[in-house]
């Protein structure tokens, strides 16, 4: 065994992020609506660490000879959604 390849895997994830507006109740009347609601969420949007690969999060096998072991596990993907909810 060897310490060559140990890293530092601490870091900081921005994973879950959401806002929404809903729409004034005299808006909403002049246009016939019961409800609207604008949002916005986003999913894995920033990760700081010094950790070489991709993903921190090493390893999802946790073996007595394999815990945090990196196999090269593909990066977290980035998401962003924009919606709009309408109530008649």
């Amino acid at each position: 065994m060897s310490s060559r390849w140990v890293e530092d895997g601490s870091y900081l994830r921005i994973q879950n992020v959401s806002i929404g507006y809903q729409l004034p109740k005299p808006w909403l009347d002049r246009i016939g609506l019961e409800q609207a609601r604008l949002y916005v969420s986003g999913q894995n949007l920033h990760t700081w660490t010094k950790y070489l690969n991709y993903n921190p999060e090493v390893s999802n096998y946790e073996g007595p000879l394999t815990g945090g072991v990196d196999y090269g596990y593909y990066p977290l993907a980035r998401t962003v959604t924009i919606g709009l909810n309408l109530g008649f």
